[in-house]
Parts: C-alpha cells; structure tokens; sequence
C-alpha cells in the first residue's frame, strides 16, 4: 500500500508534454475540468480561472500539470461579464479539454476523466502549458497546432 501523499510531494510541471514523457503507460493519468474561484476583494468582485488539471501519482507523488485555459470577473459569485464573454469562456476551455483529452488517449492507456486530487490550501501550484495547444482568437477557441 502507497504511503500517503504529503504536501512536499506534489511536483509541478510548466510542460504537460514533460509530465507524459514520465508517466507509466498504465497508471491512471487523472484529468478535470475546472474553475478556480479568486479571491473576493472588499466589494465582492473576483477573477475566477478556468483550468485543465492533469495528474499522476508516481512512487507516493502527485505530479501535475495545471493549464489556464480561460478567466471572468464575478461579483459575490456570479458572472459579471456581459456580452456573452463568460459562455465564450466556457466554450473556449471546453475545446481545450477535449483536445488535451484526445491527446491524452494517444499517448497514455488510462485516462480518468472528471478527477482531480485535492492539494493542500497553503501549497502553491505552479502552472504549466501544453505546447501543441494554441488559442485561434478570430474563432474564440482552442485548437491544436499543426505539426
């Protein structure tokens, strides 16, 4: 049975391709979708993110890869963005999900889908990229890059 996971034991990656590179093929490479609520200043505004998680658990060590696939401006909560930006911003990262996942069946046998492992609230996470992922802004969305 693995020891548990400590704080100091999460490793971050700024390249998903990196953290793959690694990864045991049949390990589960755990992957979600999801939005990081900011903190709310004294009048109740805040910028939520918008990110892709992608994790592994390799000899008792989370390794992750965290991509910020999209931000809004809420106000106690709720949406503050008008012209529809807060559904293009929706939209927009949902396309980044679904590239990276695809990728993510390419290269690794076990993708979970929809989890994430919950990090400690004093431990800073870095950020990270995926270099063939690149943002089209006359369409809004993500795409692939080409080869």
């Amino acid at each position: 049975m693995a020891s548990p996971i400590e704080s100091n034991l999460f490793i971050g990656f700024s390249e998903l391709e990196k953290l793959i590179e690694s990864h045991m093929k049949e390990e589960p490479v755990y992957s979600a979708l999801i939005t990081q609520p900011g903190k709310r200043d004294q009048h109740g505004i805040a910028i939520d993110r918008i990110l892709i998680v992608i994790e592994d658990i390799h000899q008792s060590r989370v390794r992750y890869c965290r991509l910020k696939v999209g931000a809004y401006q809420t106000l106690n909560g709720k949406p503050l963005c008008g012209g529809g930006h807060y559904e293009r911003a929706l939209e927009a990262a949902e396309s980044a999900y679904k590239i990276i996942l695809d990728w993510l069946r390419e290269q690794c046998s076990n993708v979970v889908e929809g989890a994430t492992i919950a990090a400690p609230d004093n431990l800073v996470l870095l950020e990270g990229w995926a270099g063939f992922l690149d943002y089209d802004r006359e369409r809004e969305t993500f795409v692939k890059k080409e080869d």
